[in-house]
């Protein structure tokens, strides 16, 4: 017995290993290794992921540092660049935010940290619009940027104040704000995010696009779920009533072999039958005696007897035997066509 709880507990050991214990790091080693170093990640993950190393040819280009920075792809759309000299990651620090292929990408200092999603951040330079020239002031503005995230900076210009303020990737945009005054007015402000690109405009967010927002798509199986309830309520309803329908009504007419439906009213059947295709022999027949009829009818007396005379031994109708007979033939036929 001892024997086989061994084995369980081994087997269960196997399944659930004990988490591993790392070593403690050497934080001056690891901070002089990432010291001159910015991690970066795409936000919209779907259409990025395949472009990182595409990103990291380009992003040198627009920093005007090349041969004076490395970049490395790492997983899931992260990547890193390590800098030579820190002016050249001052200056790509100071003027963010960057974007690739029209989608915004999050860059920061390298920062010891286990979170996957770093960085989670971005700084954004926003205008404030439809602010009242009253209130145009530092402490306004302030108060305004304090609001919107991680206020970084403000500038009090015309013809709009800006805010530069840390936006998270995550979060959705605020795109405006109801605002109540000193005089208890109630004044709605607009905001402009300078050097955006893409982003959802149904949840204002920056990891997707607008055709495949969670949002839009869970509406969409929620309006689909309610017309196939409606559906299925209707058809039940219509199976209600049939059941409840008077049989005759709800029974159905015999089915022909040809398809086409069997009607059994006996009126309807002599109708029917009245339309079928009836003998012509013996309307036929009937026609020839008519046509014997009238003939017979339009002959005078004698001429039949006549007639027999003149072709009497086979000889042709118009022979005849003496001048006599000729001149009684040729005044018989003039007798007839009077």
């Amino acid at each position: 017995m001892a024997f086989l709880g061994k084995l369980i507990g081994s087997e269960h050991e196997r399944k659930n290993p004990a988490s591993l214990q790392l070593p403690p790091i050497d934080k001056e080693l690891v901070m002089k290794k990432f010291e001159k170093t910015v991690v970066g990640r795409v936000l919209n993950l779907e259409a990025q992921e395949r472009r990182v190393k595409a990103l990291i040819a380009f992003l040198p280009l627009v920093w005007k540092c090349e041969g004076r920075v490395q970049g490395v792809e790492m997983e899931r759309g992260k990547f890193h660049f390590r800098f030579k000299e820190e002016s050249d990651l001052q200056y790509v620090m100071e003027n963010r935010p960057y974007h690739f292929d029209e989608w915004m990408n999050a860059i920061e200092r390298w920062v010891p940290t286990v979170r996957p999603d770093f960085p989670v951040s971005i700084p954004f330079w926003i205008e404030i619009r439809d602010l009242m020239d009253q209130h145009c002031y530092e402490r306004t503005v302030n108060s305004i940027g304090k609001d919107l995230g991680e206020l970084m900076d403000w500038k009090v210009i015309e013809p709009y104040p800006l805010v530069r303020v840390m936006v998270q990737c995550d979060a959705p945009l605020i795109r405006r704000r109801e605002t109540i005054s000193d005089t208890e007015e109630l004044i709605v402000i607009r905001f402009e995010y300078l050097k955006i690109q893409n982003f959802c405009k149904r949840c204002q967010r920056l990891s997707h696009d607008t055709r495949v927002c969670p949002e839009r798509v869970g509406a969409q199986k929620q309006q689909r779920d309610s017309h196939r309830d409606l559906n299925q309520r209707r058809d039940a309803k219509e199976d209600r009533r049939r059941k409840k329908a008077p049989r005759a009504e709800t029974a159905k007419p015999e089915q022909h072999y040809d398809g086409n439906t069997r009607n059994e009213d006996p009126k309807l059947m002599d109708m029917a039958s009245t339309s079928k295709n009836k003998s012509v022999k013996k309307v036929f027949d009937k026609s020839e005696e008519n046509l014997a009829a009238v003939g017979t009818t339009a002959k005078r007396p004698g001429e039949e007897q006549l007639l027999e005379k003149m072709t009497d031994g086979g000889r042709a109708g118009w022979y005849q035997r003496s001048e006599e007979e000729a001149v009684t033939v040729k005044q018989t036929n003039e007798h007839v066509r009077v």
